[in-house]
């Protein structure tokens, strides 16, 4: 476990993921996007090898997601026009601002 990156996913071995925060010498921080009672002490952990993405789209205005990203209204599932990494998030914020303000938004 200890090749991981940070803000990499991860899934346990009851299919719950999260994603790495910190990586310690002897162990490794995870928040888990899921039920923390199906995982138990001993279980097993893989890595996804991928990020946490987030899609963008006008689309996805006023729809409801889960901590995943995945729709879970109902409707029918949008195309996503642009997709952003969680390093990508954090790293550039304020290309982020520029690219999604109230503004732009509001203005369509």
């Amino acid at each position: 476990m200890f090749s991981v990156g940070f803000a990499e996913l991860v899934e346990f071995a009851s299919s719950d993921v999260g994603i790495v925060l910190s990586i310690e010498s002897n162990y490794v921080q995870v928040v888990l996007f899921g039920n923390d009672r199906n995982i138990l002490p001993g279980d097993s952990v893989k890595r996804r090898y991928s990020s946490l993405e987030v899609y963008v789209s006008f689309d996805f205005l006023g729809r409801v997601v889960n901590s995943l990203g995945e729709f879970i209204d109902g409707k029918p599932v949008p195309t996503a026009q642009n997709a952003l990494t969680y390093k990508s998030l954090s790293e550039n914020s304020d290309a982020l601002k520029a690219d999604f303000s109230a503004d732009s938004i509001l203005s369509g």
